[in-house]
């Protein structure tokens, strides 16, 4: 069995197989599913993976997965028989503790997911930055903290309602994130704030990536029941630096960018400021 990286194996929940293997809860064949499912698209895709069992992944009657078996090692030429009753109900039993595990991280990320962007939610953010701000502070490595809000917001919500400032909450999520390394980490921190952990980064390569999404989103066509908005974002940045801003709690680093943000509404909005650490005083924040 060897997959395609590159090829989407998606299957349709109302496709025939999906029902069969969830009613059926047992590890089958691909003969077997071919004579049950006749009708199924994802018979084609099932016959590229070329597996010697199906093994559906079960958690209280609902399938979150298939695990597909390649071709096994030891073969009993004398029965011709695959996979024995016995061995193909410990797979089965695998399977039950896979899907209880899939199950149990589909439940973590939805619970640390802001569901309306799809971004991390702030208390997950802060979880993340205290961890790596720990590493940070032990291999002396730098550490920087972006802390964005939408300029106006009010207005799209007063002006076009409600649905108008969803659409314009999701849409800076998007671009945030689209403008972002795979390592780096946004979050929802609240209303229309969002924050950004870039890891390893230094204060000039943060102030670019800052930068970046701001000007992305200024020049990006926000579109809404046939309405061209123009949307900016203010940006504050902070960085954690061993010897010129040796913050030790996560709260620090965020309200010193949560203070270079304030300059930039201050200074007139859709700017990028970056927050020098006497901004914060440390022994005050720690003493809070």
């Amino acid at each position: 069995m060897d997959p395609n990286n590159n090829k989407n194996y998606q299957i349709a929940y109302s496709d025939p197989a999906v029902s069969f293997l969830t009613e059926n809860k047992n590890s089958i064949t691909m003969d077997v599913l071919q004579k049950n499912c006749p009708d199924s698209a994802a018979i084609k895709i099932f016959q590229e993976l070329n597996p010697t069992l199906i093994v559906p992944l079960l958690q209280k009657n609902h399938l979150s997965g298939i695990l597909f078996l390649g071709e096994r090692f030891y073969f009993d030429a004398e029965t011709g028989i695959d996979y024995t009753e016995y061995e193909k109900n410990l797979v089965l039993s695998i399977g039950s503790l896979a899907a209880i595990a899939i199950n149990n991280a589909t439940l973590i990320e939805r619970s640390s997911t802001d569901m309306m962007t799809q971004l991390k939610l702030k208390y997950f953010f802060f979880n993340v930055l205290t961890e790596k701000l720990d590493n940070a502070m032990s291999e002396k490595k730098p550490l920087s903290v972006i802390m964005f809000d939408i300029d106006f917001f009010k207005h799209f919500n007063d002006t076009y309602g409600h649905e108008c400032g969803d659409y314009v909450l999701k849409q800076v999520a998007f671009l945030i994130k689209q403008n972002l390394r795979e390592e780096d980490l946004a979050s929802r921190y609240g209303g229309e704030e969002f924050t950004v952990l870039l890891n390893e980064t230094t204060k000039d390569a943060a102030i670019a990536v800052a930068e970046r999404i701001r000007s992305c989103i200024e020049n990006h066509d926000f579109v809404f029941n046939n309405q061209h908005m123009h949307v900016t974002i203010s940006c504050g940045v902070a960085v954690f630096d061993h010897e010129s801003n040796p913050v030790t709690i996560a709260k620090q680093l965020v309200n010193q960018a949560d203070q270079g943000l304030y300059m930039s509404k201050h200074n007139g909005r859709n700017r990028v400021t970056y927050a020098p650490p006497s901004l914060v005083s440390l022994d005050d924040e720690e003493s809070k």
